[in-house]
């Protein structure tokens, strides 16, 4: 068994306690000692940092847009999300692990000094910003040779693998929030795709080995533009790009997953059915391919889950799910 992120390597043969919550970087420390949590709780009240929350108050400004972009503006579904963010990062500053925005300019500048001065070695699971969108490259997290529930089983794994057709959804739906950030002068849809954009355009410079799970922050905004598509589709009001853009990862699900001559065939009828709709009624239309959609999106969700979770596969099974392998880039293995 294997427990370990691709960058720091296995724990050290049996650690203590403090040595390894120290080796992961997730207790304090203060001039290399670490600082006791009473003393942290004791002085909470010094470590806020006023720029946290003109900073956190900028993001959940943003949110606040999406949120209304997306016609959500009721108590609940506006402040609630916010609010979980917001507190989500709130211990941050309450144990004194960050002090504010200038630490974490700070904090960027000199990692960013540090990884260009890395050798520029390889790495088995290492890929660039331009594969994350596509997920070319999977890292394999943990593996096992036992479960309790299987103790024969092959294959024990847990992979760092999205749902396709969620991430190749955003793939296409970006370039639509953008489209509709400028017809529309939309600045929710305009805040997703700069902050999309942002986030992947910080790891150019960057000439040392990287991982696809960089490309998270960036995701996540583009969870919000996949959403726009699926629900002006849902409510029987989109324009001409939305189906067809969400109709593509399912498509490509289809011709990867199942094969030739089944997805073919399945892709071909969802391709005339939408076709059909659409001549007589493109709002049906619409709605028939969001329903296709997060159709997919659940199946795709309990087929993938032993590879997310490390439940037990048989070698075929685990075969069947490695969409893309071999020598190259494309490698989910």
């Amino acid at each position: 068994m294997n427990i370990g992120g691709p960058e720091n390597g296995p724990l050290p043969k049996n650690p203590d306690l403090i040595d390894s919550v120290r080796h992961w970087g997730l207790f304090p420390e203060r001039n290399g000692e670490p600082v006791e949590v009473q003393a942290l709780l004791g002085h909470w009240f010094v470590r806020f940092n006023p720029l946290y929350f003109v900073s956190a108050g900028c993001v959940l400004f943003g949110v606040f847009l999406v949120n209304k972009s997306l016609d959500r503006m009721d108590s609940v579904s506006s402040a609630g999300p916010q609010l979980l963010l917001f507190a989500v990062f709130l211990p941050n500053y309450w144990f004194g692990w960050w002090s504010g925005v200038g630490d974490q300019l700070a904090y960027y500048h000199q990692e960013f000094r540090a990884q260009k001065q890395l050798i520029r070695d390889g790495h088995p699971y290492a890929s660039r910003w331009w594969s994350w969108p596509l997920m070319l490259r999977s890292i394999l997290y943990w593996s096992g040779d036992r479960f309790f529930a299987n103790p024969d089983a092959s294959v024990l794994a847990i992979r760092a693998l999205g749902n396709p057709v969620i991430w190749w959804g955003v793939v296409v739906s970006v370039p639509l929030a953008a489209l509709k950030a400028i017809a529309r002068r939309d600045v929710a849809m305009a805040f997703i795709v700069v902050g999309y954009a942002g986030y992947l355009a910080m790891w150019l410079p960057i000439s040392r080995y990287q991982f696809v799970y960089y490309y998270m922050p960036s995701l996540y905004l583009g969870f919000f533009a996949l959403a726009s598509t699926v629900m002006e589709c849902a409510r029987g009001e989109p324009g001409s790009w939305e189906p067809v853009a969400l109709l593509a990862p399912v498509i490509s699900v289809l011709v990867l997953g199942v094969g030739a001559p089944y997805g073919l065939e399945i892709a071909a009828a969802l391709a005339g059915v939408y076709l059909g709709l659409r001549y007589h009624s493109p709002r049906h239309a619409g709605m028939f391919v969001s329903a296709v959609f997060v159709t997919t999106v659940l199946v795709l969700f309990a087929y993938f889950f032993p590879v997310w979770t490390g439940a037990p596969l048989s070698p075929t099974g685990f075969r069947q799910r490695m969409w893309l392998h071999g020598p190259g880039l494309a490698n989910w293995i």
